[in-house]
This record gives C-alpha cells, sequence and structure tokens, in this order.
C-alpha cells in the first residue's frame, strides 16, 4: 500500500460502540426508583417525545418521565421541568415505545444547556426492567453517563453508574429523531448473521454522498465452530459490480477467537469511491453451514431515524438483497483520505458518534 492519505485510521460507519455493546437491565419496580439520561441541547426545538425500550413488563405500575434543567454545580436534575408541559405518566408494555407529551413543550431549549431525561416510579409494579445503558468503555460523547437512584423522589440522590452510555432517543417538535449522545438501541446480538456458503453472503449496506479514497475495512467478526473456509470481504457497487482491487482473503485459522473481536481488511491499494450506494460484502465458500461459520455483530435500533442509513443485507445470491430496516452491522469503512475538491459532503470522521453519511 502506498504512504497512507491525510486521513488514514479514520473510519466511517455506524457508532463505534457497537464495537463494545453490552445493553444492561436497570429494574424500576420499586417505588421511587429513579433514572436519569443527561443531554446538551444543540437546537432550540422543542423535545416532543421519548423513546424507550422495556425488556421486561408484569403487572406494571407507573413511570413519570420528565424532562428537568440541571444543576451545574453538581450535573444532576433540580426537579424543575424545563417546561411544564414536559412530563407524562405512562404505564410500561415490553419492547420499543414511544411517549409523547400530551401537551408539547413551547419554551424552546437553549443551545448549549445541559437538560435532564427523569424517569421515576410513581406506582410500584412487580417487573418493568428498563434496557438501560450500555456498560463498556465505548463511551459516545458528553455527558454519556446515566444516573441512578433507589429513592429519586430526593434528586440529590442520584449517583452516577459507571461506563454507562444512556439507551434512549428523542423526536423533536420538528419530527426529527435526535439521538443526542446517546445509544438509540435495544439490543446487540452476535450470529444474527452468519458467514458461509456461496449461498450465505451477509453485509453492510452504505450511501456516501462525496467521493472518498479508502484503504480498507473495519468489522467485528466471530466464529461459531470451526469454520471450514477463509472469510472473503468484498465491496460492490449499486448494480451487485465488485470494486476493483476490493476483494481481500482472510484466512480462517488467524480469526481464531469465537468471541467477537474487531479485525480490519487492508486494500491491496487505496481505492477510490465516487458518490453512490454501495454494500460491504462478506462470505466464506468453503463453510458449509451456521454451525461451522463466520457470525457479524449486529444491533437492534429504536427507530430507523435515530441512526445513519447504513444497514445490514443479506442474500442468498449476491445479487438480490434484503436490506434490514431495524439493525446494522458493526462494519466500517477504513478512510484514507477524501478525494481533491469533492468537500466534507456531511462525513464526520474519528468522532463517537460517526456515520453521519446521508443519501
Amino acid at each position: 500500500m502506498p504512504a497512507p492519505g491525510a486521513q488514514f485510521g479514520s473510519i466511517i460507519g455506524p457508532n463505534l460502540s457497537l464495537n463494545y455493546f453490552s445493553r444492561v437491565a436497570y429494574e424500576m419496580a420499586a417505588i421511587n426508583t429513579g433514572w436519569c439520561a443527561r443531554f446538551t441541547a444543540y437546537s432550540v426545538n422543542d423535545i416532543k417525545s421519548v423513546r424507550l425500550f422495556w425488556s421486561s413488563v408484569s403487572a406494571a405500575g407507573t413511570v413519570q418521565i420528565r424532562i428537568e434543567t440541571i444543576d451545574t454545580a453538581t450535573g444532576k436534575p433540580t426537579g424543575t421541568l424545563y417546561d411544564a408541559n414536559a412530563t407524562i405518566n405512562i404505564t410500561p408494555v415490553a419492547g420499543i415505545q414511544t411517549y409523547t407529551f400530551a401537551t408539547l413543550p413551547t419554551t424552546g431549549l437553549t443551545v448549549g444547556t445541559e437538560y435532564a431525561i427523569v424517569l421515576l416510579t410513581t406506582v410500584a409494579g412487580t417487573t418493568q426492567t428498563l434496557g438501560s445503558h450500555i456498560a463498556s468503555a465505548g463511551q459516545t460523547g458528553y455527558p454519556t453517563i446515566v444516573l441512578a437512584a433507589v429513592d429519586g423522589t430526593i434528586r440529590t440522590n442520584f449517583a452516577e453508574v459507571t461506563s454507562s452510555t444512556p439507551l434512549c432517543s428523542l423526536v423533536d417538535e420538528s419530527d426529527i429523531e435526535r439521538p443526542e449522545a446517546f445509544l438509540p438501541y435495544t439490543a446487540v446480538s452476535l450470529g444474527s448473521i452468519y458467514v458461509y456458503s456461496t449461498t450465505n453472503f451477509a453485509a453492510q449496506k452504505f450511501i456516501i454522498n462525496t467521493a472518498i479514497k479508502i484503504a480498507g475495512v473495519v468489522f467485528m467478526i466471530g466464529k461459531n465452530g470451526t469454520p471450514a473456509g477463509d472469510l472473503r470481504i468484498r465491496i460492490f457497487d449499486s448494480a451487485n459490480n465488485v470494486i476493483a482491487g476490493s476483494t481481500v482473503t482472510l484466512n480462517a485459522t488467524s480469526l481464531i477467537n469465537s468471541s467477537p473481536k474487531r479485525a480490519a481488511a487492508i486494500f491491496p491499494s487505496i481505492i477510490e469511491l465516487a458518490a453512490g450506494t454501495y454494500r460491504i460484502v462478506f462470505d466464506s465458500a468453503g463453510s458449509a453451514n451456521s454451525t461451522n461459520a463466520f457470525s457479524m455483530r449486529t444491533a437492534a435500533f429504536l427507530h430507523a431515524n435515530a441512526v445513519n442509513p447504513w444497514r445490514s443485507s443479506t442474500s442468498s445470491d449476491a445479487v438480490n438483497w434484503t436490506d434490514s430496516t431495524t439493525t446494522q452491522a458493526a462494519v466500517y469503512l477504513l478512510l484514507d483520505d477524501f478525494v481533491a475538491g469533492a468537500g466534507g459532503g456531511g462525513l464526520l470522521i474519528n468522532s463517537g458518534m460517526v456515520g453521519g453519511i446521508r443519501g
């Protein structure tokens, strides 16, 4: 490979925390249990809805959702609503839920000011388990730390949960999905996409709106059993033509760990991609079944609008693709440089929330 370009080492793709994703459940059945996720406003638009994921619910009680101001001295919620309408009482139901304020707030957020989404159990339930956060070093931005309290009615009781990024998203008054510094996902799955044979292809569909130079592909890969074949990686254009120079084959015996690990496939030379739609395609022709196969890490998201438009794909012939409307894989492009004159095109590189690519 020639000397690296100016942007070599930056990656483009889904949220980096998909590499480390491990969802933590938070039990909110007991009365007065508190949970808090903080965000900094980057728009004056008021918050219309909050999306959450309840992983388990039985004999639910009542949880109050509030958006409060923050005490800048403590970093904790104040107990004061930023707008009198920014509160709603809900009965938890298992699954992804969208909670819209009965009367929409109109105060307007102050850009650069921090706010708190506060959940408080006001009527106890038997089981109401929130998909709370991930526990890892793969943080996505400031402020990521969840706050929790056994008795959240006293706001000073809230304390930080170590290495935690909230799982939630917001919808503003313009119906724009705002993941803020949160992770807008419900769960991660290893083995939801298996890579084997010439009839079971896995891919990540992506869109770029400016020309870029790429040096390779970065991805999370695991193994089921012992794959007999090597792992092949290619990039297809929208007509399913293989991009010249994009084929890399990794020896199966070199990918020895069954647990998911981050790996890289470096191209023999730098490849230039024009703006357009592509797929990063994986297959393993010598591997016969899902019992002995490579497996791709994917994450399900709260809402399609909450994440960038990269989507996991599957195919039995590498021609006719099924693009997921609910998941994306931990698969990224390794950027080498921008093409002169192409402009930034909305790409975000080397950021906590990568993948600001819009078609």
